[in-house]
């Protein structure tokens, strides 16, 4: 495809995400004003499958757009800028194209490695195992908890957006907790002192683990962890349900499962 062809398509893609980002933007503006903490349950429940159906409709062109375009770069940037967590069947679509327009390009070597080590992570993956020290320095299996509805939560003392959005996952434990969820939480910290501070200072009353080793966690490495705060919500069986859940996503994927 002829450079001019490409330029069409990536404009075409950036179109879409615009149009996406903008309905994104008027509905935060919309609910800006609403306290998380006093909001009633069904408002609670409205945003979130509000905010789930916006965040599927966009995944859902952006997918149609990698599948039914013929540009390979924009089928390359759409899988690796705009989807958050493509799937491993769209990864793979982009990367037949990059295979059949530009095979010997840096793209189509790079989203290839990129599927051969994401797959084990796809969503109805078994959960890799984790086995770190809490703060009293005993190993925890992240299979210990097996049976409950686990959410894999990596973050750290010094991570704002962890910080902040601590509230609304003590939240959920406080709701969830009795009918079968857990929280394993893999700090990135690689301070104990100031570790166990913040797990002090938000009231986080779950299973902590950490290796202090930062970014050079083995957690982090083996969940291809490269920013914070990321999730993973795992079912009974120890198989991946969804990533990346915060506040009101997070509460309507619990209230899904739980009720």
């Amino acid at each position: 495809m002829k450079g001019d062809d490409q330029n069409v398509k990536l404009k075409e893609l950036f179109d879409l995400y615009m149009k996406h980002n903008k309905i994104s933007y008027d509905f935060n503006k919309k609910i800006a004003g609403i306290n998380p903490q006093t909001a009633s349950d069904s408002m609670r429940q409205a945003v979130g499958e509000q905010m789930t159906a916006m965040g599927q409709n966009m995944k859902k062109e952006i997918e149609s757009f990698v599948t039914t375009n013929k540009g390979y770069l924009a089928s390359y940037f759409a899988v690796t800028y705009v989807l958050s967590e493509p799937s491993i069947t769209i990864l793979e679509s982009a990367l037949t194209k990059l295979k059949t327009d530009a095979p010997n390009s840096m793209y189509t070597a790079e989203l290839e490695n990129r599927i051969n080590s994401i797959k084990p992570l796809e969503i109805g993956g078994q959960a890799p195992e984790i086995k770190l020290k809490n703060p009293d320095g005993e190993l925890v299996a992240l299979s210990s908890l097996r049976g409950k509805v686990v959410l894999i939560d990596f973050w750290a003392s010094w991570c704002g957006p962890c910080r902040k959005e601590n509230p609304n996952v003590v939240r959920m434990y406080q709701k969830y907790h009795d009918k079968g969820f857990e929280i394993y939480s893999v700090s990135l910290d690689n301070n104990a002192q100031q570790w166990q501070a913040a797990i002090a200072k938000d009231g986080l009353v779950w299973t902590h683990v950490s290796d202090l080793r930062g970014w050079s966690s083995s957690a982090a490495a083996l969940y291809k962890v490269t920013s914070i705060p990321r999730t993973f919500l795992v079912d009974k069986n120890g198989r991946i349900l969804a990533t990346d859940l915060r506040g009101y996503q997070l509460e309507a994927k619990l209230d899904e499962i739980f009720n």
